[in-house]
């Protein structure tokens, strides 16, 4: 899950940083990189304590909330002008919804699983 974690955290933050921001893209790169090394390390503990399946589900959690949250950041925030170059917001937001929902359906299938 690290990678779609990082991934969709870059847009998360190229939405919430401030455009005046000095070195802008050096943070959302950092953002992006950090995210990966903190799930890899979380999926290494999980899998050391013998909780990879917990894990698991946390991480498509996080998945689930970061991608089907992004939408609402950018509706919120207003970060770019919807006018112009609308469609390339407007998909991205939609395969960003796709991956929350296919997240969603993982992470259900997961519960139902352990119990």
């Amino acid at each position: 899950m690290g990678l779609p974690l990082a991934i969709i955290g870059l847009f998360w933050a190229n939405r919430l940083l401030p455009l005046s921001m000095e070195a802008r893209m050096e943070a959302e790169i950092q953002v992006f990189f950090m995210l990966w090394a903190f799930s890899a390390l979380h999926g290494l503990i999980c899998a050391l304590r013998n909780t990879a399946y917990s894990g698991w589900r946390a991480q498509l959690a996080v998945l689930v909330f970061m991608a089907l949250g992004l939408p609402v950041v950018d509706g919120l925030t207003h970060s770019h002008g919807w006018l112009q170059d609308a469609g390339r917001y407007y998909t991205l937001d939609a395969l960003v919804m796709l991956t929350g929902l296919a997240a969603l359906i993982m992470f259900q299938k997961l519960r139902r699983q352990s119990s």
